[in-house]
């Protein structure tokens, strides 16, 4: 009996096993780009179906819909679907501790989400004083490692966390000035015209 020198491999397997690989290294030297990564527009896009329901409990709980579309952006992308390894799942990310806490029944109904997490980014904003930074980190990392370390926890998650919030945050508060000038510009040259 021979030894075979080579196998030889339906051409559909070799052709699907090449393209894996060039996938494989297109993706080795790039970045991996976050949610808080996208442009404005691609994150209105994907929060579109979402917006008057930020904007409800946004009104109804006093928290900024910026802060509240920045956080989901970092827990789900807008993915009502999500799940995270630790067990979190929808589109604010509620563990069934948190849901059961601020009463959701199903933490992957977009609006029972979004009514829990916003109803949580509440109470930890009067927890620490609105300081949004530490608000973002204790919906992260829990109130018990905020307290203990008086502040954003030393984990590497959570910095990395907190720094997307406030990075999309950023842009979009920004994108909300600009529109302020503009509206007042226009309303300006409004009030001058004969």
């Amino acid at each position: 009996m021979k030894t075979p020198t080579s196998i030889r491999l339906p051409a559909r397997l070799v052709s699907a096993l090449g393209l894996f690989a060039i996938s494989l290294n297109a993706h080795a030297g790039a970045s991996i780009k976050t949610c808080a990564d996208l442009d404005l527009g691609d994150i209105h896009q994907k929060s579109n179906s979402y917006q008057e329901m930020i904007d409800k409990y946004a009104r109804q709980y006093r928290v900024d819909a910026d802060f509240i579309k920045s956080v989901m952006a970092v827990e789900s992308c807008y993915n009502p679907k999500a799940r995270s390894s630790a067990g979190a799942s929808g589109l604010m990310q509620l563990t069934s501790a948190t849901a059961r806490r601020f009463g959701v029944n199903n933490r992957v109904d977009p609006e029972q989400s979004i009514h829990g997490g916003v109803r949580y980014l509440r109470f930890l904003i009067e927890r620490y004083d609105a300081d949004l930074h530490k608000v973002a980190a204790a919906y992260n990392a829990g109130e018990g490692s905020v307290d203990k370390h008086n502040g954003i926890p030393p984990y590497r998650e959570t910095k990395r966390y907190v720094g997307e919030v406030f990075k999309l945050f950023g842009k979009l508060y920004d994108e909300r000035k600009l529109m302020k000038a503009r509206t007042k510009s226009v309303s300006y040259k409004l009030s001058l015209a004969p």
